[in-house]
């Protein structure tokens, strides 16, 4: 180590000769590939962290600063969200077509519940659509496009519980119990059991699965109560739709 005893000539010496190994080494690094080993002059800090610290994983391929300059796209284009989710959108047209074809067999009850099964997957598949696409995005184009998508995947929800009276007069509760139960335990259980057992994951779980056997009780209890009152409403609204298409 240098003091302030020797002579400022020796650091001048020490300073031109670490600038002359970065300047080599950033003009190598351009030449080789990047999976060479650079040598690091011992004056340049060290990126790892202190022993007290865990050290952060970081893609292959890619250097420690070049991860921390990385950050998170904030935007996007909308061809870039078309491009990115171009599977889940040619799955979902698969099995619409495929729904609109079982709902023309000539064996009628067969046809209505292929087409019931088949429709199902795609309003899972939009939904699951709707919860991929950002939120907060400044492009015009984009949030158009979510917005449609929103109230198009609301409109099929309606028709797809509309359309297909004969098999909701007896199994609505289903939904309504899914609804009720996923609401109550994701929005109340869980994050009470983590405020209040943050560490014991054990306890954690035992306590959840035995709050979540009374959630259950209780959501389907009460998705039985709701049942008629919804029953009568999408009845009232398929008879107002059909009144429409005569």
């Amino acid at each position: 180590m240098l003091t302030m005893k020797r002579p400022l000539s020796w650091l001048g010496g020490v300073l031109a000769a670490v600038s002359s190994l970065v300047l080599l080494s950033m003009v190598r690094s351009r030449r080789v590939s990047r999976t060479a080993a650079v040598p690091v002059p011992e004056d340049v800090p060290s990126l790892r962290p202190p022993a007290n610290e865990p050290e952060s994983s970081t893609p292959s391929g890619t250097t420690a600063i070049e991860h921390a300059d990385a950050k998170p796209k904030t935007t996007a284009t909308l061809s870039e969200l078309l491009a990115d989710n171009h599977t889940l959108l040619e799955v979902i047209g698969v099995f619409a077509a495929v729904s609109v074809f079982t709902g023309q067999l000539r064996i009628r009850w067969f046809a209505y519940t292929l087409s019931f099964l088949f429709m199902t997957l795609v309003v899972i598949l939009c939904v699951e659509l709707r919860t991929k696409l950002p939120f907060g995005t400044d492009s015009v184009k984009v949030m158009l496009f979510e917005d449609v998508l929103t109230a198009a995947v609301v409109l099929l929800l309606l028709d797809f519980f509309v359309d297909y009276r004969n098999i909701w007069k007896y199994f609505l509760f289903l939904p309504i119990f899914g609804v009720i139960f996923c609401v109550v335990l994701l929005g109340f259980v869980v994050p009470v059991l983590r405020a209040a057992i943050p560490r014991n994951k054990a306890l954690r779980r035992l306590v959840g699965l035995a709050i979540s056997i009374i959630v259950a009780y209780f959501s389907l209890r009460l998705a039985a109560l709701v049942e008629p009152s919804v029953n009568r409403f999408l009845d009232a609204l398929n008879k107002l739709v059909s009144g429409w298409t005569d």
